[in-house]
């Protein structure tokens, strides 16, 4: 079963992502645009495979999880929640995190919500939206209206309907 989230949850982990990409990446909305497109090898992940392990891995802190190990060679990361209890999930470029072994730390089946791969669909629209918009707009910019959830972001909102329409979820 997948991670699911919230689209605060999303929205949150995304202003995060890119805040991590601006410190390697820089300012630059087009270049880490580019780095979230889909791969030519993996047509779900992502151009930069670093940069997926990075989203989903910030997805699960916004559930509490800590990263407590990780295996490139078998698509593979452990997780720790605040209890101590371990969960050993597949997190291969572009899927939907899979877990393999250890407790649920979600409790099971959850309806509605948005898993990974919608969710970085989201995000690359919001990119593309934002550039479309404001050739010169920067990262940090986009990250401080992602981070505040007291702040109604349009851009957000409109790239989350298309993409929700556009997968019939």
């Amino acid at each position: 079963m997948p991670f699911i989230f919230s689209e605060a949850e999303i929205r949150r982990a995304a202003g995060l992502l890119l805040q991590e990409l601006e410190a390697t990446a820089g300012e630059s909305v087009g270049d880490i645009a580019s780095d979230l497109a889909k791969g030519m090898w993996t047509p779900e992940g992502t151009d930069d495979p670093a940069a997926w392990d990075s989203w989903n891995t910030i997805l699960a802190q916004t559930r509490g999880l800590r990263l407590i190990a990780s295996d490139s060679a078998a698509d593979s990361k452990v997780f720790e929640d605040d209890g101590g209890q371990s969960s050993r999930w597949l997190v291969g470029n572009g899927h939907d995190a899979r877990l393999l072994e250890g407790r649920d730390p979600f409790g099971g089946e959850q309806a509605g919500g948005l898993s990974e791969a919608v969710g970085m669909d989201i995000l690359r629209d919001f990119l593309d939206d934002a550039m479309r918009a404001r050739p010169t707009a920067r990262v940090s910019d986009l990250v401080e209206d992602l981070l505040d959830a007291n702040t109604e972001n349009h851009r957000w909102s409109a790239s989350v309907a298309r993409i929700l329409f556009s997968e019939g979820v």
